[in-house]
């Protein structure tokens, strides 16, 4: 397969992942919370954010940017009430997230890297 190929795939297999995050009520979408970062990650989908805070000690929550690709990795956690309404980001507590569909990965995908 052709570099070009492969990194079209890639850059795909990256959207496909972010709205199966989304389709799975992970995420609120349009909304924020504000402060708390310990870290910020970029180029990345959504489940690679939520895995970076999972493996992240002090991670409880995420704030992630799609139009960018950016992840906000927060030590605290918001109720729902106290998020801000924001239509550029998504929020996700890590007590919401189910880990096991996080490192799921189709067969398409793994066949990228056989040969």
């Amino acid at each position: 397969m052709s570099t070009f190929k492969w990194l079209l795939l890639l850059g795909f297999k990256i959207l496909q992942c972010t709205s199966e995050v989304i389709s799975d009520g992970t995420f609120q979408i349009h909304k924020r919370m504000n402060g708390h970062v310990i870290h910020i990650l970029s180029n990345m989908g959504a489940k690679m954010c939520l895995r970076h805070c999972y493996r992240y000690k002090d991670c409880n929550a995420v704030n992630y940017l799609p139009q960018l690709l950016k992840c906000q990795l927060l030590a605290l956690t918001a109720e729902d009430d106290n998020l801000i309404s924001d239509t550029k980001y998504m929020f996700a507590n890590m007590t919401n997230v189910d880990m096991n569909n996080l490192y799921y990965q189709s067969s398409e995908y793994q066949s990228l890297f056989e040969r």
